[in-house]
């Protein structure tokens, strides 16, 4: 029972990443937002929150998947400058209430504790939150905020 229970939480991971992709499908939709037409800004991609070590990170393969449905994805993580990693060449941007404001999904892929996830979602057409970043005050932006 125990090997199956493993063996079934790996699988679970492995499909995270196509899962983050339908609910970055569905939040854009809601918005008009064709996927194939959007913008997306990918905050966080290192593997755990506050280190720089996005080796084998699921947030590659997220942004790998929405480039692939023609998404133009771009990222900002204050931990990881630049990245070169599954065929995905990336360089990090500022975080700046110009760059919020010109995506349209803000994708909460990594929750660094120097981000200000409030100022974001202040800025934010929408976010979609995979690490509950926002949990203290989304109910202060009625939605605006999508938690998984």
């Amino acid at each position: 029972f125990e090997t199956r229970f493993i063996a079934l939480a790996g699988e679970i991971n492995r499909k995270m990443p196509e899962f983050v992709r339908e609910k970055a499908w569905r939040s854009l939709n809601r918005l008009g937002v064709a996927p194939s037409r959007s913008k997306v800004l990918a905050l966080g991609v290192s593997y755990k929150a506050d280190l720089n070590d996005f080796r084998e990170s699921p947030a590659i393969e997220v942004i790998k998947l929405l480039q692939a449905d023609g998404a133009e994805v771009v990222y900002h993580d204050p931990h990881v400058p630049a990245f070169r990693e599954h065929g995905v060449a990336m360089e990090s941007l500022p975080l700046t209430e110009s760059l919020i404001k010109g995506c349209d999904l803000v994708l909460v892929l990594t929750a660094h504790k120097g981000v200000d996830h409030e100022w974001v979602t202040q800025h934010a057409k929408h976010v979609l939150d995979t690490r509950y970043a926002t949990r203290k005050f989304w109910e202060k932006y009625p939605g605006k905020v999508t938690l998984l």
